[in-house]
């Protein structure tokens, strides 16, 4: 479930993307009610708010950005995020990692190509996380 259309632009500094517009997902981390402000905020419910101006790196590693992990790594470096700054605890970061293969899959990513993105994430996001 998210708020509709997920809308950024690429930026010619140290982030790749900036979002547009406020943006709203449904993630399945339920019972914590945090945020990192003025960007982030996640609703016990499940919502991860994302305000207008959040800027992320876009997709990490050997992978390569296009329109099919763009919204997905948005959500995920948001999530991250969160995770790094002690504000979910580390047993999250699995489904952050399912919630970027699940946009990717959604925005029409190839489930193999999705496959080895999460498993990326999946082996290798500790990394990311300071863990």
């Amino acid at each position: 479930m998210t708020n509709g259309r997920f809308e950024y632009r690429k930026v010619p500094k140290h982030w790749k993307w900036v979002t547009l517009s406020r943006y709203w997902e449904a993630v399945p981390i339920i019972g914590q009610e945090v945020g990192s402000p003025p960007y982030l905020h996640l609703t016990k419910n499940g919502i991860l708010l994302i305000s207008k101006g959040y800027a992320w790196d876009g997709a990490s590693g050997p992978a390569w950005d296009t329109k099919s992990c763009i919204r997905g790594s948005c959500i995920h470096d948001a999530l991250y995020q969160l995770l790094r700054l002690g504000l979910l605890p580390m047993e999250h970061k699995s489904a952050a990692d399912l919630v970027y293969r699940r946009d990717c899959l959604e925005d029409g990513m190839h489930p193999s190509r999705a496959w080895w993105h999460w498993k990326a994430v999946d082996r290798y996001g500790h990394r990311a996380l300071g863990a």
